[in-house]
């Protein structure tokens, strides 16, 4: 089940058998710092079973991100979803991954925040500083804001007001949310 997509990608829920696919990314030099939970792809198997049961409570989505030809190139999470605050973290995507599907996904992200949520607050974030690509592409596409910096994480926090003055820029290039119906229906939001 696709629970939204944009023009470039799909993003579904985390399935069991997902587990390789995200063991050998935690353990690639994309990972930067998210580390795979241990050694054991089976320790990876367990995460994964629980973040399936947090999104039948319907607490969190933990999401692969697929290309339009059906491959996986990538995940991340949402956590917190709620009409009044949300998060989303853990973003990391595969070698092969064109940088339009990243780009898009991140803003369809900030989309649902601001459209689909509909928040009034602006959410914050916090990215490892050894993902440094990460750091740069929030601060190129002018949504989030930077708070501070510490010895290991930038902290950010992603911009309502920024995000409707970029809106009509990034769906001038083709990004925008196609379908979002199944998110909506699974997390029970309503007007």
């Amino acid at each position: 089940m696709y629970l939204f997509e944009g023009c470039f990608f799909r993003a579904r829920h985390i399935k069991e058998s997902d587990a390789e696919f995200i063991f050998k990314l935690r353990k690639s030099d994309r990972a930067y710092g998210l580390n795979p939970i241990s050694d054991n792809i089976n320790d990876q198997i367990a995460f994964i079973k629980k973040s399936i049961q947090g999104f039948q409570e319907k607490k969190s989505a933990y999401l692969i991100i697929e290309d339009t030809d059906f491959q996986p190139v990538g995940a991340f999470r949402f956590s917190n979803l709620n009409k009044d605050n949300a998060n989303y973290q853990s973003l990391i995507s595969a070698s092969n991954l064109q940088p339009n599907i990243i780009l898009e996904t991140i803003f369809c992200v900030y989309q649902i925040f601001f459209e689909v949520l509909n928040l009034k607050i602006n959410p914050e974030m916090a990215v490892k500083n050894k993902a440094s690509r990460v750091i740069r592409l929030h601060q190129k596409m002018g949504i989030a804001i930077e708070l501070s910096k510490d010895e290991n994480f930038t902290y950010f926090e992603i911009s309502r007001e920024n995000f409707f003055l970029k809106k009509n820029f990034y769906n001038k290039i083709g990004y925008r949310l196609k379908e979002s119906a199944k998110f909506i229906e699974h997390f029970g939001i309503k007007d």
